[in-house]
């Protein structure tokens, strides 16, 4: 991790004086592909070779992290939600048009 962290790290910015202009120095992490990814230097051997993480192993696109996961009574993935009423509204009127929007919502 620290390896992929420094190869793309943003470093601030210095001037540099050229012809009686000033010139900002920027470097900017530039990985974009996953071969960017395969050449990153993860240390060396006793020889001073570079081992890269392409020699570990290889290198692909998994899925983001899943976050806010529930589950219904053991069968599986589901969605949860919150309805808020308004102040003054009926409950039993709010009641009824979520049930029917959640009906809607289950046809299709």
């Amino acid at each position: 991790m620290n390896a992929v962290r420094g190869s793309n790290r943003d470093v601030g910015a210095r001037t540099l004086e050229v012809s009686e202009r000033e010139v900002y120095l920027r470097g900017r992490g530039r990985i974009t592909t996953i071969a960017d990814l395969e050449q990153i230097a993860v240390g060396t051997t006793e020889a001073g070779t570079p081992v890269r993480i392409a020699d570990l192993g290889r290198v692909q696109l998994g899925p983001n992290l899943r976050r806010g996961v529930s589950d219904l009574d053991g069968l599986g993935d589901t969605v949860g939600g919150i309805v808020v009423m308004r102040h003054g509204e009926n409950a039993l009127n709010v009641i009824e048009r979520v049930k029917a929007k959640l009906e809607e919502v289950q046809l299709s």
